[in-house]
């Protein structure tokens, strides 16, 4: 279904066939149509979002729009924590926690945030011999 919203524009629209997709761990998938109707169990997702746009005569609108963006992005991830569940089903918690930090790394490094390291320990454990690129950006404090 062609989306023709800003926000799915610009989160993107995953390249997942879900009809398609089955999952090889969990076997779960693939998601036809009517699939939520006949899905047990069901997990349900909150996610409070509160903006405030104090702006006279658009400030509403501004926080639709961001509101919007805001559903799409929330969307999307979801899309891909389903597509990506051979690549994360049956991890700890813990690797889970490395796999972030790695991703946000990657996300600083390609958008040339330095990351900020409170210690020689914290920047020694966050990076691989191989990381020079990464070294680099390290600022200690």
């Amino acid at each position: 279904m062609p989306t023709t919203d800003y926000w799915s524009y610009a989160v993107g629209n995953g390249n997942f066939d879900f009809s398609a997709f089955k999952s090889e761990k969990t076997g779960r998938g693939p998601l036809l149509e009517g699939w939520q109707e006949n899905c047990s169990p069901v997990m349900t997702a909150y996610k409070l979002v509160t903006i405030k746009a104090p702006y006279w005569g658009f400030g509403g609108k501004l926080e639709q729009a961001l509101l919007a963006g805001e559903r799409a992005l929330f969307l999307e991830s979801h899309r891909n924590c389903f597509g990506w569940i051979d690549e994360w089903y049956g991890m700890t918690v813990e690797q889970l926690s490395e796999l972030e930090e790695q991703g946000d790394c990657l996300l600083n490094q390609k958008i040339s945030k330095p990351l900020l390291l409170t210690d020689t320990e914290d920047h020694e454990s966050k990076f691989t011999d191989n990381s020079k690129t990464h070294l680099q950006q390290g600022v200690k404090t």
